[in-house]
């Protein structure tokens, strides 16, 4: 039994006779490797790419915010941050993600491929300066609007899957 399920996958044979079924039926060659996670949604090529692509966006916005926990001593012992001002600094960092709905929205407007491109642009140029910031207000600064444009690209892929893809899937 596969997963719960009653039929016996072992036995299954494409049209040659000698590949699983499971081979032929999945045209993205590593989706077969991910059969442990139950049997995949029916997709067009278009909807994997779609969703591929804009999963990323999930994984950074948790990256970021794992990354900070694990380097905070570093990061507090590197740019002189005290003990006192360290929970100052962090919500500041984390009160960015509030003014990205006003972004989210602006995507409404300009449109979201554009809008997701300028906040990938714009996350990345932040954590660019992160990663040269020398005190504890560029720092703080680059982390703030760094966090406000990935909360957005969150948002706006999160609005764009939800448009991509149909109710049953």
């Amino acid at each position: 039994a596969f997963l719960g399920d009653s039929k016996d996958r072992s036995s299954e044979k494409g049209e040659g006779g000698d590949a699983p079924a499971c081979a032929e039926k999945y045209k993205i060659p590593w989706l077969r490797y991910l059969l442990i996670l139950g049997d995949p949604p029916a997709l067009t090529h278009r909807q994997w790419m779609v969703f591929t692509l804009l999963s990323l966006a999930g994984f950074f916005s948790v990256y970021d915010d794992v990354l900070r926990a694990v380097c905070i001593n570093d990061i507090q012992n590197s740019l002189n941050i005290t003990d006192r001002d360290l929970p100052f600094v962090i919500t500041l960092i984390r009160c960015g993600a509030i003014p990205a709905f006003v972004l989210t929205l602006m995507a409404d407007m300009i449109g979201r491929r554009p809008m997701l491109l300028l906040t990938i642009s714009m996350y990345t140029l932040c954590t660019a300066l992160t990663a040269v910031s020398f005190d504890i207000i560029w720092f703080t600064v680059s982390q703030f609007f760094g966090k406000l444009f990935l909360m957005a690209e969150f948002l706006i892929s999160n609005v764009a899957i939800i448009e991509e893809f149909d109710a049953g899937t």
